[in-house]
């Protein structure tokens, strides 16, 4: 699977499959640059965007289960766990984020820890 995010902040996910790309689903945005994503252990997508929210999206029925207010600026990165269900998100605030995943129900916030940009 394939998935991209527009400067509306709409989601789409595409199959490529026999030489030949489908779209499954789209995700209608709600007028915020989506500029980050990564899946988590194959069961949810995890969105950044330009208004500091993240956006959790079951991969499994390919609908929004969670829109969280991460950032107070545009989220810069995500980084997902490789086999556990936690990921972290950092912003162009300052701040990095620690989050778990709980199969769509909780999210839990872990830890916050703020960093000085480099000044030469």
């Amino acid at each position: 699977r394939l998935y991209a995010g527009d400067a509306n902040g709409s989601i789409y996910v595409y199959q490529y499959e026999n030489s030949k790309l489908s779209r499954l689903a789209k995700l209608i945005g709600r007028g915020f640059p989506c500029n980050n994503m990564k899946v988590l252990l194959d069961k949810a997508l995890i969105c950044g965007f330009d208004n500091g929210e993240l956006q959790i999206v079951d991969l499994k029925t390919q609908r929004a289960v969670a829109t969280i207010s991460a950032h107070c600026s545009p989220v810069s990165a995500i980084c997902t766990h490789p086999s556990q269900p936690h990921f972290v998100s950092a912003g162009e605030d300052t701040f990095v984020n620690v989050w778990a995943y709980d199969e769509g129900k909780v999210f839990l916030f872990l830890i916050t820890v703020s960093f000085s940009p480099l000044t030469y």
